[in-house]
């Protein structure tokens, strides 16, 4: 339960500081519960995704380019990249 609530929390930083940046938006998650609480909790539309689905497939692609620019670019990355 207390990883639930971490987890909670660092989604409810993440999503308040998207609302501070760039306003007030859908939230499309894979249906993890604590997106949920989080977007319950800042009064956020959320909507569930189907794995598989064309929305599925967009969002993953645009997560794996993220990824890839953040471990080539050096910058923003939330984790420590090793040496390749």
């Amino acid at each position: 339960m207390a990883l639930l609530d971490r987890n909670q929390l660092v989604v409810e930083d993440f999503l308040g500081e998207l609302v501070k940046r760039f306003g007030r938006h859908q939230v499309y998650t894979d249906g993890g519960s604590h997106y949920l609480a989080a977007c319950k909790s800042l009064d956020l539309e959320h909507r569930v995704y189907r794995f598989g689905s064309w929305m599925h497939e967009v969002i993953e692609r645009a997560n794996e380019l993220n990824v890839w620019v953040m471990k080539w670019s050096g910058d923003l990355t939330p984790m420590k990249v090793e040496e390749i």
